[in-house]
C-alpha cells in the first residue's frame, strides 16, 4: 500500500460492476491519494453514497462514469459546472480514490 493513510476499504453492494468481476460482498483497497485516469476503476461520492464505476473521459472533455453492467445508465460528471446532454447528473459529486487492481 503506496499512501497508508489515505488508504480506506469498502464492502460492495449491488451489481452494478459484476462484469468487471466486482461483485456483492467483495472488499476493495481504495487509496484516496492515487491519480485516476481514463479506464481506471474508481471510487465516487454522488450526494451522500459511494459508487465504484469505471472513470471514462470523452474527446470532448466529459467525464462520466460507467457500470459493468447493461442494466444502468452511465453518470455524466460536472466538468465546469455544466454537465452537457444528461442521461444522469447528480449533486454533491466527489472523486474519492482509485481501487487497486
Amino acid at each position: 500500500i503506496k499512501h497508508p493513510i489515505a488508504t480506506f476499504y469498502i464492502r460492495v453492494a449491488g451489481d452494478s460492476m459484476s462484469g468487471a468481476g466486482i461483485d456483492a460482498g467483495d472488499i476493495l483497497i481504495v487509496d484516496r491519494a492515487a491519480e485516476a485516469s481514463d479506464g481506471h476503476v474508481v471510487v465516487a461520492r454522488i450526494n451522500d453514497e459511494l459508487c465504484v464505476k469505471q472513470l471514462c473521459t470523452g474527446d470532448d472533455g466529459r467525464v462520466c462514469l460507467l457500470s459493468a453492467n447493461d442494466r444502468y445508465v452511465r453518470i455524466l460528471m460536472m466538468v465546469n459546472g455544466d454537465y452537457g446532454e444528461r442521461e444522469h447528473a447528480p449533486a454533491g459529486q466527489t472523486l474519492v480514490g482509485s481501487i487497486y487492481s
